[in-house]
């Protein structure tokens, strides 16, 4: 068997750099951030103006629209709301059982729930305001290890006991009993 000559390819020069430190993030200056909030502005009335003309569109076409194809489209968005209200209450328990257990894991969540309304904790949008659900919970649950309210339950109830009347405290006091 031939023996095929190895064909080396030629290496470049390896040049050696010393290494730089990498440069440290500089904090922004002024002029950075009214440039940055200057952008921030421009994309929020962009988003605005979007929403805006989106909202148009879509009452243009209702306006388009019959009588039958509008009553559809009605039925259509409260049905989307009511199920968006529905899981987003759930939303909204699951995130105020989790934020109760960081709290106190020890806690009954079960009657904080029992009166709440969980449709408060929404946004417009059907997802859980969580700032909202933190402070409910803040309010409503003590911390662990927290002391605990004292029960002002005085137990069983029991009759007086027997055998001592008033008349009989009274003779005592008076020396004749």
């Amino acid at each position: 068997m031939p023996e095929e000559d190895a064909v080396t390819e030629p290496t470049p020069d390896v040049v050696t750099t010393e290494e730089t430190p990498a440069d440290e993030p500089k904090a922004p200056t002024a002029e950075d951030i009214s440039r940055l909030q200057a952008a921030l502005d421009k994309e929020r009335d962009a988003r605005k103006a979007a929403e805006k003309a989106a909202k148009d569109f879509q009452q243009q076409q209702r306006a388009s629209m019959d009588e039958t194809q509008r009553a559809l489209l009605e039925a259509e968005e409260r049905g989307a709301n009511n199920v968006r209200s529905e899981y987003g209450k759930r939303l909204a328990q699951t995130e105020f059982r989790a934020a109760a257990a960081a709290r106190n894991p020890e806690a009954d969540v079960a009657k904080a729930l029992k009166y709440l309304d969980l449709g408060t904790f929404l946004g417009d949008d059907g997802e859980p305001d969580v700032k909202a659900i933190t402070a409910a919970v803040a309010d409503l649950i003590p911390v662990s290890g927290a002391p605990q309210p004292p029960s002002f339950d005085g137990g069983a109830r029991q009759s007086a006991q027997g055998g001592v009347s008033m008349s009989d405290l009274i003779r005592q006091a008076a020396g004749r009993g």
